[in-house]
């Protein structure tokens, strides 16, 4: 008989999160509505159980980003917000107008994902019902395996009842994805726990989520990482691309001040009390500080 320790044991699973090519071959595969559920998974880092009862009055559009900030689990005990990204916003918005057009009254306590209808069948569309989280984790599957993204890696069991691992778990694998996006796009770990729902031990009862100077603050640490939680190519260049046209506006504020100072800077170097060398090095060096702080001054406009 063979001693235990001689047995090769299987390796353990790898229990990852989906990468970024994985997502974007998903966004191929998906209709309006699983377009939604994706991006949303992706860009917020909520758990399954937070979806059936999403409302529209839980998100809160935020016009400058073109995103919304999240509230989830409204009313618990256990509400926490989050954000969704530009993307997110975006197919939510073309999603939300689909249903407008077949001729669903969309209100602030309308569910963000209902079931399917028939858009050519008025009773259909009006028969409004939540998805179960079973009704989720279905259509989250049916997608993956035509997207060929659905491999089984180990079987459990003998028979019918045996069960089938995977590398990465259904829908945990997109909060792992946002997590690790957050991770490496440095935002701060106590922000990174208040998005995910974490517990934040006493921080969590002395700080103000509902302030708007915290609100603020949660936004630009969820700011650093949504280039990152963008899965679509072209979606991640657009938003490049508005970040350089914003920091170029900056620049041309800030050289405003330019033709100002270099105009100070003749007058001083004509007056006679500044012939001397050390003179005019005293004077523009007085320039310069001036010049120094308006441009912190409009830094901090």
């Amino acid at each position: 008989m063979q001693h235990s320790r001689y047995v090769i044991k299987q390796p353990a699973l790898e229990n990852r999160a989906y990468t970024a090519e994985e997502l974007s071959i998903m966004l191929q595969y998906c209709d309006e509505r699983t377009k939604v559920i994706v991006t949303i998974l992706a860009s917020c880092g909520c758990t399954l159980g937070a979806l059936p009862n999403l409302r529209m009055q839980d998100l809160v559009p935020i016009p400058e980003y073109n995103l919304c900030q999240i509230w989830l689990y409204a009313g618990d005990n256990e509400c926490y917000c989050s954000f969704i990204s530009q993307e997110a916003t975006l197919a939510l918005q073309a999603y939300k107008n689909y249903r407008i057009r077949s001729g669903e009254d969309i209100t602030p306590k309308s569910f963000v994902i209902r079931n399917e209808f028939d858009k050519e069948d008025p009773t259909s569309v009006q028969n409004v019902k939540a998805l179960s989280t079973r009704g989720y984790e279905e259509i989250i599957t049916d997608m993956i395996i035509k997207a060929g993204l659905r491999k089984r890696a180990t079987t459990i069991g003998t028979g019918s009842g045996g069960k089938i691992r995977h590398g990465v778990k259904l829908m945990h694998g997109f909060r792992k994805h946002f997590s690790s996006c957050l991770s490496n796009s440095d935002v701060n770990e106590l922000y990174k726990k208040l998005f995910m729902g974490h517990s934040v031990q006493l921080d969590e009862s002395y700080y103000d989520k509902g302030n708007e100077k915290s609100r603020q603050k949660c936004l630009q640490e969820y700011l650093k990482a949504v280039d990152m939680l963008t899965i679509n190519e072209e979606n991640r260049l657009k938003l490049k691309l508005e970040k350089e046209h914003d920091e170029i506006e900056n620049i041309r504020e800030k050289m405003q001040i330019m033709p100002e100072s270099q105009k100070e800077i003749l007058q001083f170097l004509q007056e006679p009390l500044y012939y001397t060398l050390d003179n005019r090095l005293t004077a523009l060096v007085l320039i310069f500080q001036k010049f120094v702080i308006r441009h912190y001054l409009i830094s901090w406009e």
